[in-house]
């Protein structure tokens, strides 16, 4: 496509959807309030569903804030009051003359600074005095919204004045399209956080919790860059210093949240602990700084986040979470997350919700820890991207089974101070910056990087439950129990439930502070009455090859148990099925009916028997090949289990319509092969 065609095209779709508000996130406030969740919930899923791939199908333009750019000029470039804040044009001193007859080609009006010009430096908690990135000569320029921004900064950016110019580009809170509102489950039970005992925070009473070691401190500063805090929620009022935050979309002090998001990411962080209310936060005793740069329907620009970025770093932040993202890589942005980066701080950014491996900033930056999504088995979430940039993963919920699939999901504080069910990568990343709270607390001198390395290297590897995935979901699922320096043994490979034949290579983790020794064992069956040891070591493994186990001769189902030793003990086990690494397949043929099949009147029912165990799916095409509905069947379920399954379809595609009268095709598969099929006439 020519280059004048591409930028017109682009200037279309930001207008398409700056004017028509295209915001996947637009529909919460419509269902906020309703008596008639359940429907309301249904509805809005498959809304947004929809306006989800219809808004992720376009072409892949950035979208920006018209008649502005971000503009870096060379030292001396512009010369501007030593205060923050925005000036006219005119008030500037401009030593170029090419940037002065640029500014009069596009009408420029006013600029806005960021920073004070001075030579910043900041003592880290190390000790060290580091001198910060200058960020002086970085200007928001603003221009008439008719002129073209991508002609404008292109122009800025070839003249030898500018350091880098880039379109004020918006970015979105990272949460998926839907959403439930808690009416019924009490949001005291333990059970509906299943994301703290997967991140070894749960389980106080059986002394493998992080909390054993570390429930943080209010000398640790988490920054929240989002849509704001409801500082006032019964769960939040004390965890959140308002007096420090900002508001950048209002320009006022008081940011409070107006959307939801940033409430509920604060909670993950740090809502109020054993105050017998609600719920727990990672860190029990952090302090939240709220930063509003995002508005009511999760959008922010880069001036905003930029801003939000500088006054974190200003207020002493150690934390600051980024539960946001978009697909432009904007050199103003890399600038402040490197300001911030070396002012010490740990950076956590969600890695977005597109299911795709493209690149989503700021969490692909360096000085970044992105975060992947993950389901209560962890399993990566259905949505969360993914890739070789991940750094880890986190508890950021999936569907679950049944019409209670929001148990699956993150519960969390909420603007209109109750709780709130949601899922996402959004939800995931702050389950990372507390942890990376925790450390703070617990580590005082430790620097942001080594601290961030610390989440990374002691995250548990589960690529052997995600195969399809394995290298793309980070180093693995965090685990606070280990980052803290617990007493800790974990086995990833070979996964529970799976089979081998010869030479098995046992992967995992023996570590923790006061590590003496680990023993590797297995036993007969999943109870073993003996054991056999296989390998005993004094030093401490992470991550790696603990032992490894010729099965020859082994004809039977054993359990492997890894035993770490200090002055206590702790244990890891798994089951693994010996003799076979044979695929799944069908006996025979599959049976369905009644076939014709009426929705309106029933189900069809879909027979078949499966020689092992195994995650399965039945995909439904109509006669032209569209895929129109897809099921899963966990491992071990009906539908994925050994042996023989009945599962049924009510002739309903994924946006929850009737088909119409036809022929479709469906397919069985598992472990990505066609291992059955068949064909279903639909007759009303």
């Amino acid at each position: 496509m020519p280059v004048r065609e591409r930028k017109e095209v682009q200037e279309m779709l930001r207008k398409r959807s700056v004017n028509e508000n295209l915001r996947l996130s637009e529909p919460k406030a419509k269902s906020l309030g309703s008596n008639q969740h359940k429907g309301t919930a249904t509805f809005s899923r498959r809304f947004l569903i929809l306006l989800c791939l219809m808004f992720f199908s376009l072409p892949c333009f950035g979208e920006y804030v018209p008649g502005q750019m971000l503009v870096k000029f060379k030292s001396d470039v512009v010369s501007v009051k030593n205060v923050v804040g925005a000036y006219s044009i005119n008030e500037a001193k401009i030593s170029s003359s090419s940037i002065q007859a640029l500014n009069a080609k596009y009408k420029i009006k006013n600029i806005k600074s960021f920073v004070k010009k001075e030579r910043k430096t900041k003592k880290i908690r190390s000790g060290r005095t580091v001198e910060l990135p200058d960020l002086s000569q970085l200007y928001l320029v603003e221009f008439p919204k008719d002129i073209d921004v991508m002609s404008v900064v292109e122009e800025y950016k070839r003249d030898p004045s500018v350091e880098f110019a880039d379109p004020n580009y918006i970015r979105h809170t990272s949460t998926p399209t839907d959403e439930f509102y808690i009416t019924g489950p009490s949001p005291d039970n333990s059970q509906n956080q299943w994301g703290l005992y997967k991140i070894w925070l749960g389980s106080l009473e059986a002394g493998n919790s992080g909390w054993n070691i570390e429930t943080g401190t209010n000398e640790v500063k988490v920054a929240v860059i989002d849509t704001g805090v409801n500082y006032n929620h019964i769960d939040l009022k004390n965890r959140v210093n308002s007096l420090e935050g900002y508001d950048f979309v209002n320009g006022d002090s008081y940011p409070i949240d107006d959307n939801g998001h940033g409430s509920h990411v604060s909670g993950i962080i740090g809502a109020e602990t054993n105050n017998g209310k609600g719920i727990a936060g990672v860190d029990w005793n952090c302090r939240i700084i709220p930063i509003k740069s995002f508005n009511s329907a999760g959008d922010g620009d880069d001036s905003d986040i930029i801003n939000g970025i500088i006054w974190a770093v200003s207020k002493t932040s150690e934390v600051i979470n980024m539960s946001f993202g978009g697909p432009d890589n904007s050199s103003g942005l890399a600038a402040a997350i490197s300001y911030a980066a070396t002012s010490d701080c740990v950076l956590v950014a969600a890695a977005g919700n597109e299911n795709t491996s493209s690149l989503r900033y700021p969490a692909a930056y360096n000085s970044v820890i992105s975060v992947a999504a993950t389901d209560p088995d962890d399993k990566k979430a259905s949505y969360s991207n993914f890739g070789s940039w991940i750094d880890v993963s986190a508890p950021g919920g999936d569907d679950g089974p049944g019409a209670h699939y929001q148990y699956h999901w993150i519960l969390s504080t909420w603007y209109t101070d109750n709780y709130t069910w949601l899922a996402g990568t959004s939800m995931a990343t702050p389950f990372v910056s507390g942890l990376a709270a925790l450390l703070r607390a617990k580590y005082p001198a430790m620097t942001a990087e080594a601290v961030s390395q610390k989440i990374i290297d002691y995250s548990d590897n589960i690529d052997g439950l995600n195969p399809q995935r394995a290298g793309l979901i980070g180093k693995g699922r965090i685990n606070a129990f280990a980052a803290l320096g617990g007493l800790y043994g974990y086995l990833a490979s070979p996964i529970n439930g799976g089979s081998a034949v010869g030479i098995v290579n046992i992967l995992g983790s023996a570590t923790g502070e006061g590590f003496d020794h680990y023993t590797v064992e297995y036993g007969k069956g999943e109870i073993p009455l003996s054991w056999t040891t296989i390998e005993t070591s004094s030093t401490p493994k992470l991550n790696t090859i603990l032992a490894t186990l010729d099965t020859t001769g082994i004809d039977y189902s054993i359990t492997i148990k890894c035993t770490v030793n200090d002055l206590a003990t702790t244990e890891s086990k798994t089951t693994l099925y010996i003799g076979t690494t044979d695929l799944p397949i069908l006996k025979g043929r599959a049976e369905y009916g009644p076939n014709p099949f009426n929705p309106n009147n029933g189900t069809i029912m879909i027979k078949y028997e499966l020689t092992r165990n195994s995650d399965t799916f039945i995909y439904f095409f109509d006669i032209a090949g569209n895929l129109i509905c897809r099921k899963f069947y966990p491992y071990g379920t009906n539908g994925g289990n050994s042996g023989n399954n009945r599962v049924y379809w009510d002739g309903v595609n994924d946006f929850g319509e009737t088909v119409a009268n036809g022929v479709y095709l469906f397919r069985i598969a598992s472990e990505d092969r066609t291992i059955g099929k068949g064909k279903i006439i639909v007759l009303k």
